[in-house]
């Protein structure tokens, strides 16, 4: 079973900690100033050694990171650019291709996507977390937008495929992303659909959002995935229980 709770979580039994992305999407939020998409890399910088900091003060808490709208999509002309940005800064080698569990030291192997390394899957206490960069809009040009989707749409796939096919032993999945559900994304999500019904294991998905909220939502109508949107400046917690 997969349940959530929100605010004051105890981290002691965490085993790591994932950003969903949103860093300048917000030129109201603190501690970001401003929406530069010119100054990506310092504002990435400054992102990153708060995140750490925190996780740092909760046992040294390896961490994830996906991407936002704004940390790259919403950059017009600029896209490649700032997510090339991104990549150099939360793409770190204590992230790469491993984390360490803070309670047993137990390396963890993390499987990135070799064209868009944003995109992570890991597998933790037979539950798969994958990862993917999903961008809401269309602000990118269409036809580059939907190579993206069909693009994740297709690794992820493959990646499912390769640790159903290869155990038996998985008892969940996990997939968080920044994105949602909706009318543009409909590329990665239809696929998503089709194979969370015919596993036999309860889905989580778990997406952020520039609103400050948490809540479950009903995107879908699907008897084993449950939805969740964590806010702005919202901190949640997972917790796998067999």
């Amino acid at each position: 079973m997969l349940l959530l709770e929100e605010k004051s979580v105890d981290t002691r039994e965490a085993s790591f900690l994932v950003h969903l992305g949103g860093v300048m999407s917000n030129p109201n939020d603190v501690p970001f100033e401003g929406y530069d998409c010119y100054n990506a890399t310092e504002t990435f910088v400054r992102a990153n050694n708060i995140i750490q900091e925190f996780a740092a003060n909760q046992l040294s808490l390896p961490v994830l990171s996906l991407p936002g709208d704004a940390d790259w999509h919403d950059c017009v002309g600029q896209e490649e650019d700032v997510l090339t940005s991104w990549r150099s800064v939360f793409i770190t080698e204590q992230n790469e291709n491993r984390i360490v569990l803070p309670q047993t030291q137990e390396e963890i192997l993390v499987e990135r996507q070799y064209t868009r390394p944003e995109n992570f899957a890991l597998v933790i206490k037979d539950v798969l977390i994958i990862g993917v960069n999903i961008p809401s809009n269309t602000i990118y040009d269409d036809t580059t937008y939907f190579e993206l989707m069909d693009d994740d749409r297709r690794w992820f796939q493959s990646v499912l495929l390769d640790h159903i096919e290869g155990t038996n032993d998985l008892k969940g999945l996990l997939v968080l992303s920044y994105g949602v559900n909706n009318s543009n994304t409909r590329t990665f999500f239809r696929r998503l659909e089709n194979f969370v019904e015919t596993l036999n294991f309860p889905v989580l998905f778990v997406h952020g959002t520039g609103e400050d909220s948490f809540q479950l939502t009903s995107a879908f109508d699907i008897h084993n995935l449950t939805e969740i949107q964590v806010g702005h400046a919202r901190l949640a917690k997972i917790i796998f229980k067999r």
